[in-house]
């Protein structure tokens, strides 16, 4: 049960035994993948510290904004592993206070909600510390991707599969007894699984950030949610954190045990009743719990419902991130001299009300409207047309910028029309010649077999 007061947990939880970063100078590049992915969660979990540059290499950024490094996501995978198991080693035979176990709590459910951004896959098992009957376990656990986007209809033309957006389910294997976990996934890095969809969805005016990714997955989610025999806890952070509070005022064949939101945009303050809102009308209502960290600049939006736990976070100020960005992806949940502060919904939600309606409800509608809405549906799909289809566009572009110069006078007309056939002309022999020593390839091989 969380705790309406402000209170301490008092105790420090550490992911790994060290929280210097472990030096890569001098390490085999190919060798440095481990290093990087440790430090980079060590960061995460453990407080900002002035080694966060040694993360700015070339190898990062790459995989940040260009393509995402399997090998890399992988190691992630086991550094994340590698936490939860001496996570298990500091809790296992404790006894805790209250406070102490709302604090573990808070840092454990703040731990999964990161976790998708190592790739999870259903080919790998992980094991995760939970207290059951009053002991702590490690729990092992199959992973079951839910797919959120939608990719029939109208749909298939505008979403890849680098567009694909999940939810994770986490089942577990042998503990009959044992929590299931539900985590939604935050925004992602640019060159991640999913980026222009989440995008889309947090900048959608007139509705809670992730609303049409929650509306497009609801039925896969809640025959998922269904399929579990015991209570499911739910989290998620940032985006994920307002995924998670959809859930929690929807209802369905099933039972959540707790509801974690970290550092997630309200519900939007709609001017009439929202579809899925059953909240009022819920017989069995699940614990939500909101935590806002430091300044962070999300949780500053939207509404909550009058009843949900609403906690602000104050880290040590050695373990602060310097900005509100880092408040927002940093956990601050498990240090001994963290202090959590419960806040009135009503009062928080009447701070909001003017930001809610300028930036949450019509700034975020102008955004989508000028720049996402005529990216994802005309330029996007008219540049992968341009791409996949180069021996035509390549022509027709050149003839393009022909016409536009013959019509201001500087390319005669009769210049332009004999490039413009010997552009078609070439292309169609270029096509005609390729798809000939293509066949001529196939029955080669088709006359060895």
């Amino acid at each position: 049960m969380p705790i309406k007061a402000t209170f301490r947990g008092g105790i420090d939880l550490n992911f790994f035994p060290q929280r210097q970063f472990e030096p890569i100078d001098g390490v085999d590049p190919e060798k440095q993948a481990p290093i990087i992915a440790r430090n980079a969660v060590r960061l995460l979990m453990m407080g900002w510290t002035e080694q966060w540059t040694e993360l700015l290499t070339s190898t990062i950024a790459h995989a940040i904004f260009v393509q995402r490094d399997h090998e890399l996501l992988r190691e992630l995978r086991f550094a994340f592993q590698q936490g939860f198991s001496e996570l298990f080693g500091q809790l296992k035979g404790k006894k805790l206070t209250d406070a102490q176990q709302e604090q573990v709590n808070l840092y454990l459910s703040n731990c999964l909600t990161l976790l998708p951004y190592s790739d999870l896959t259903p080919y790998e098992s992980i094991k995760i510390p939970q207290c059951i009957d009053g002991h702590w376990e490690l729990v092992e656990y199959q992973v079951k991707p839910i797919e959120l986007t939608e990719r029939t209809g109208w749909q298939n033309y505008f979403i890849h599969d680098r567009d694909r957006v999940f939810a994770y389910g986490l089942e577990p294997i042998f503990n009959q007894k044992a929590e299931s976990h539900l985590i939604f996934m935050g925004t992602t890095y640019p060159a991640g699984q999913g980026f222009l969809p989440q995008i889309n969805t947090d900048s959608k005016g007139f509705s809670t950030v992730g609303e049409s990714l929650y509306r497009m997955g609801r039925k896969r989610i809640h025959e998922w949610l269904s399929s579990q025999k015991n209570k499911i806890h739910v989290c998620g952070v940032s985006l994920g954190g307002s995924l998670s509070l959809l859930l929690a005022i929807d209802k369905g064949k099933y039972k959540l045990a707790r509801v974690d939101a970290l550092n997630p945009a309200g519900l939007h303050d709609a001017w009439f009743k929202r579809r899925y809102d059953y909240w009022d009308r819920l017989i069995e209502k699940p614990e939500v719990v909101v935590q806002k960290q430091g300044n962070d600049p999300v949780s500053a939006f939207g509404v909550w419902k009058d009843d949900w736990y609403i906690i602000q976070v104050i880290p040590p100020k050695d373990k602060k991130g310097p900005n509100r960005f880092c408040d927002h992806f940093l956990n601050y949940a498990g240090f001994a001299d963290t202090i959590f502060t419960y806040i009135e919904a009503e009062q928080d939600n009447a701070k909001r009300k003017t930001r809610n309606f300028w930036l949450y409800t019509l700034g975020r509608t102008l955004v989508y409207s000028l720049f996402l809405l005529p990216y994802t549906y005309a330029v996007r799909p008219w540049m992968y047309f341009l791409i996949k289809n180069w021996m035509i566009s390549i022509p027709v572009l050149e003839i393009l910028v022909g016409t536009c110069l013959a019509f201001v006078g500087i390319l005669p007309a009769l210049s332009f029309l004999s490039i413009a056939g010997g552009l078609f002309a070439s292309a169609l022999i270029f096509s005609y010649f390729f798809l000939i020593n293509t066949a001529q390839i196939l029955l080669s091989k088709m006359m060895n077999l």
